[in-house]
């Protein structure tokens, strides 16, 4: 079976006492393995009071879940890294697995920067691009665990060979899919051969439902696994005929999109 860690689950109320509420019922499906943004809108930096409310909702957390439960937490790439150094201090003693995108990922330099002044394990490469965009990435060790995304990254073949760079250099791989059942159809099969495999995220239990729907056929999570797909190709069947009963909602790359068109005019 293929290890899934959990994301999406967090959505809603951001009280300490939602999270630890809902962090409890989803490692009771069986997931080991949790992933939470705790830091809300921060940009740059943070307040004093957004600090204290992110050491909150992951103390909550771990509280809920207890020590076994894998804690991941996900910073997307915002902080510069004065905080991120700070904030991964404050949060060393909930003992999470990795601390993901501390920096933005443009800058090596600042990643290592991070990485040497904390205690916790560094994830990145959602956002790197074939094995020409990680080899930098790898070659000076700036993660201890690379996400290269299937779709993103360039395909299977080429995963594979981002994935197998990494392994001299003792680097496992976590591959990052949040793009619908078809993406985890693809990461699962992927997952399944890599010898340095630490874990797959999934979002599927806590997406959509109709997603099931439109992706026929897509691996399931059971106790937080994924079992080992027997089906010829991805194993999957896509609905079209049901896309048009699912347009596309306002959202942030729709609110983006306007916003950028409106600029654009006003230029013109």
């Amino acid at each position: 079976t293929v290890p899934a860690y959990a994301n999406g689950w967090y959505t809603g109320d951001r009280s300490p006492a939602s999270f630890a509420k809902r962090a409890a019922e989803v490692a009771a499906m069986g997931y080991r393995g949790l992933k939470l943004d705790p830091f809300g809108g921060g940009g740059l930096e943070l307040s004093r009071e957004e600090r204290l409310q992110a050491v909150a909702l992951v103390e909550a957390v771990r509280a809920a879940v207890g020590p076994s439960v894998e804690l991941f937490i996900e910073a997307h790439g915002r902080f510069g890294p004065a905080t991120s150094i700070a904030m991964a201090r404050d949060l060393e003693r909930f003992e999470p697995s990795w601390y993901e995108e501390p920096v933005p990922p443009e800058n090596i330099d600042v990643l290592l920067y991070v990485k040497g002044r904390i205690g916790i394990p560094v994830a990145t490469g959602e956002r790197a691009y074939t094995r020409y965009g990680f080899r930098e990435l790898i070659e000076r060790q700036a993660a201890d665990i690379i996400q290269p995304d299937v779709i993103h990254a360039g395909g299977f073949l080429e995963t594979k060979k981002i994935a197998a760079m990494a392994e001299p250099h003792y680097m496992s791989v976590a591959p990052h899919n949040s793009n619908s059942p078809l993406c985890t159809a693809a990461s699962v099969h992927l997952a399944a051969t890599l010898p340095n495999l630490k874990i797959q995220e999934t979002f599927d239990d806590f997406a959509e439902p109709w997603l099931r729907e439109l992706v026929v056929g897509a691996p399931v999570p059971r106790d937080g696994c994924f079992a080992l797909p027997a089906r010829p190709g991805l194993g999957i069947e896509f609905r079209e005929e049901l896309v048009p009963e699912h347009p596309p909602r306002d959202g942030f790359f729709n609110l983006w999109d306007s916003q950028w068109h409106k600029r654009n005019a006003h230029e013109k």
